[in-house]
């Protein structure tokens, strides 16, 4: 008598089995195994099966006719709803199953999201929660094909951090960097809206060489990207403009180039090509070389709010056009803003409302500048370490100066903008201009007084005009080799400017201040920062 469990190879053949039995999806012989098989009840868990509309018939997606392993031996088909829990049934997997239903160009990612390449094929959605994609780098390949139609845009929102709680992403944790932002998308999160943060650590080992790859006409928004460990030769940000002008848009981003180990990023982002970068209360700090650097024509970079810390030089610009409102630019080592000092290009460059304290050199150095505006800026505590002029000037005279140098020709008439800036504390001298035969216009208004917004007239103050300390007097303006125009400015210092203890000029240089601001500004302290703005 034959017994029912001798091992078999083949789920419904009868070849390695007694008389009178075939072989399980359980590999067992049994006389049940060839009864399903005969009759053809059987079926393979995972495989075939069909989509059914919501009465049962064929070819709809409603429902999903699958084949499941509640009976071991012969498999058992189930009707599962799709369509009543916000799926579609799909083949994908080779047998019908519910899989996450089409969605359009709004692709969200969220911790408890969906791999792609696998049940249920997350597409984005944002409900049922598990179509979300788990990764960013899933999203942003999906937003990559959504955008290769060049009438698309699409969007990548991060969610689901609670309130004070911070989710993750790093190559630990599955991506793959660079995260890829094409040109029409845009990579952001719900942390403004919903009190959580969300982090990209760039802990990535090999030839990544930025956390972020961001094309012309791409978006990053409300995200910190935090170095895990790289060196100078990376940077957070790589600019990629494609040949194209349309900038790049950072908003509410914190880019942070010190690892926990000590190691630094080369910069925020380098702008070296045809596009630039829309910046709006962006912070950038730690970048080894530079936070920003600049080196194109063709390209404009714009700050609004934020600030440039702790990093090399805050912006390193050799040509382009740098617009900085409302920015504080603190603590770099190097120089605060530091602009075609090795004399190839024209830049060009606005500074509002912002402050430049405390940086380890010049605060702004500005040469063969083609545009200068600056206007309602501090500039104080900066130091001096580098020395300006030298034998590259007629007179050979050279200067050290903490606050605003001016080398080369002026900007041409209409270019240049200079008022209610506050220029004091500095190491060395607060203003030196050098090397052109034209005259810098750094002229107050007419009529001096105040206004809404505080004086109307540029203060110029609180420097050392002893050489005791020093080994030789600094002033509040210098020219070597320049013109400079600065009346209606204030001097705290002393009712009358002298040249024995506020001005100097050198070779053929020429200095005119009458008239000037005599009443000063009372708000101003030399051994502190402004409050304004």
């Amino acid at each position: 008598m034959d017994v029912d469990g001798a091992p078999c190879a083949g789920p419904g053949s009868t070849a390695d089995c007694p008389a009178g039995q075939g072989c399980g999806n359980d590999l067992r012989c049994s006389a049940r195994a060839l009864a399903c098989a005969t009759t053809a009840s059987r079926c393979t868990p995972g495989e075939g099966g069909a989509c059914l509309d919501p009465e049962g018939l064929h070819s709809g997606v409603a429902l999903a006719r699958r084949c499941t392993d509640a009976d071991r031996v012969c498999g058992s088909w189930v009707i599962e709803p799709c369509a009543a829990n916000g799926f579609a049934c799909g083949l994908r997997s080779g047998g019908a199953r519910c899989e996450c239903p089409a969605n359009g160009r709004e692709l969200t990612v969220r911790p408890d999201g969906s791999l792609a390449g696998a049940l249920p094929y997350p597409s984005g959605a944002a409900a049922p929660t598990v179509c979300s994609y788990r990764r960013l780098s899933d999203a942003l390949s999906a937003a990559a094909q959504i955008v290769a139609d060049p009438t698309a845009v699409a969007t990548v929102t991060a969610v689901g951090v609670a309130a004070g709680g911070t989710r993750t992403f790093s190559s630990a944790t599955g991506e793959t960097f660079p995260l890829v932002v094409r040109e029409r998308v845009s990579l952001m999160s719900d942390g403004a809206a919903g009190g959580g943060s969300y982090e990209l650590v760039f802990d990535a080992a090999g030839a990544a060489s930025a956390a972020v790859e961001l094309h012309s006409g791409g978006a990053l928004a409300d995200f910190t990207v935090r170095n895990g460990g790289a060196g100078a030769t990376a940077d957070a940000i790589a600019l990629r403009c494609d040949g194209r002008s349309a900038p790049a848009r950072l908003t509410g981003v914190v880019l942070d180039g010190r690892s926990a180990g000590g190691a630094r990023l080369g910069h925020g982002f380098v702008v070296d090509g045809t596009c630039g970068v829309v910046a709006e209360d962006v912070h950038v700090r730690d970048m080894a070389v530079a936070a920003v650097a600049i080196d194109s024509s063709a390209a404009e970079v714009a700050f609004t709010g934020g600030s440039i810390t702790s990093s090399g030089d805050g912006v390193l610009l050799g040509d382009g056009r740098l617009l900085l409102d409302g920015v504080r630019v603190a603590s770099n080592a190097g120089m605060g803003i530091r602009a075609n000092d090795d004399f190839h290009g024209a830049p060009r460059v606005e500074v509002r409302r912002s402050k430049v304290i405390g940086n380890g050199d010049t605060g702004v150095a500005l040469v063969n500048a083609s545009e200068v505006r600056m206007t309602g800026t501090t500039v104080f505590a900066n130091g001096a370490a580098r020395s300006w002029g030298g034998v590259l000037v007629a007179s050979h005279v050279a200067r050290r100066a903490g606050g605003l140098v001016l080398w080369g020709n002026p900007p041409a008439a209409g270019s240049v903008e200079f008022g209610r800036n506050r220029i004091y504390a500095n190491a060395g001298d607060q203003v030196l201009a050098l090397g052109t035969p034209s005259t810098w216009s750094l002229d107050g208004p007419v009529s001096c007084g105040s206004d809404a917004s505080g004086p109307r007239f540029s203060t110029i103050g609180c420097y050392d005009p002893t050489s005791a300390g020093t080994l030789v007097p600094y002033r509040g303006l210098v020219a070597i080799d320049a013109g400079v125009s600065a009346t209606n400015v204030a001097w705290p210092e002393t009712v009358t400017p002298s040249v024995t203890t506020d001005f100097y000029k050198y070779g053929g240089g020429s200095v005119t201040l009458n008239p000037w601001c005599p009443e000063g500004d009372p708000t101003l302290v030399c051994t502190s920062e402004d409050p304004v703005p």
